[in-house]
């Protein structure tokens, strides 16, 4: 599961265009959604309504930025960046209204899909500081980093659960990509996925009791939600498009994804939690991935 080339697959498809944000029918309850988008020619990071009005450029950078993730509160943004000084991604935050980016690391190795802890305290991500991608958990300035996981397998994808005590990823340690919850003592690894099809990009329901996640089960990739043990599967999606990068509105009750409409065009769609009700929230020649709701 190689390192630049797997992180970067979605930054190699570079459009430039102009969207237009369509009304959503019902609207969940819920701050505002940010996002990747290379609308402007770069990976840069926008925020927009649950509706996909209001649509604001937080980053203006040269190099990719991305994983973004709201703190809890929702006023500071947490994300990725490529290319640093040294070479690889590095994490960085940003209080949205009054202040510009904050490098929390400066390493040549990669660190990426930063995550809140519940309480804003703490941050988990991905680094391939040992050659292979390692789940780490450090202060939220970067500080007093612990590392989780030691063995060859490649670990991405953290995320903390609503109560803060454990965290789901996904590995390739069975050969195939599936998740996994554990500890953040790093211990009490817990499979909790089996499937035939790689399974990736957890996320956590806001009550912690379901985790709507990525899988290639059917032969293409679906959203599919599951009970926080692993039991119960339900597909959410069944599209011909691809799908990606599922996220719960703050109330549970939605949950936005990623749709590859066009070779040229990945645009984001809100569902009820059962699936229903589909709306379409960008549309346009360009890339508008990996959304998070604050």
């Amino acid at each position: 599961m190689g390192g630049r080339t797997r992180v970067c697959t979605v930054l190699a498809l570079v459009v430039c265009a102009s969207l237009v944000p369509l009304p959503l029918r019902s609207q969940p309850s819920g701050r505002r959604i940010v996002f990747v988008s290379d609308r402007r020619g770069v990976y840069d990071l926008f925020t927009m309504d649950a509706g996909g009005h209001r649509v604001r450029r937080l980053t203006h950078s040269v190099a990719a930025d991305t994983d973004p993730s709201w703190s809890p509160r929702g006023g500071t943004v947490l994300w990725s960046r490529c290319c640093g000084p040294s070479g690889g991604f590095d994490l960085y935050t940003m209080w949205v209204w009054h202040t510009g980016p904050r490098r929390l690391t400066d390493t040549p190795w990669n660190e990426i899909q930063p995550d809140w802890s519940p309480g804003g305290t703490r941050i988990a991500y991905s680094s391939s500081e040992h050659g292979t991608y390692d789940l780490y958990v450090a202060r939220r300035n970067g500080s007093r980093r612990v590392r989780l996981t030691t063995d060859a397998a490649g670990e991405f994808d953290p995320e903390w659960a609503p109560d803060g005590h454990s965290i789901v990823f996904e590995s390739d340690r069975s050969g195939n990509g599936d998740l996994y919850s554990i500890t953040l003592a790093g211990h009490g690894l817990r499979r909790l996925t089996s499937n035939p099809g790689r399974d990736m990009s957890p996320a956590w329901s806001p009550d912690g009791q379901r985790i709507a996640f990525v899988s290639t089960m059917s032969g293409r990739p679906e959203i599919y939600v599951m009970g926080a043990n692993g039991s119960s599967v339900q597909p959410i999606t069944s599209s011909s498009d691809p799908v990606s990068h599922p996220a719960w509105s703050p109330d549970g009750t939605h949950i936005v994804f990623v749709r590859r409409e066009t070779l040229r065009a990945f645009e984001m769609v809100s569902v009820a939690a059962d699936g229903s009700g589909a709306v379409t929230l960008t549309t346009g020649d360009a890339v508008n991935t990996q959304p998070d709701w604050g």
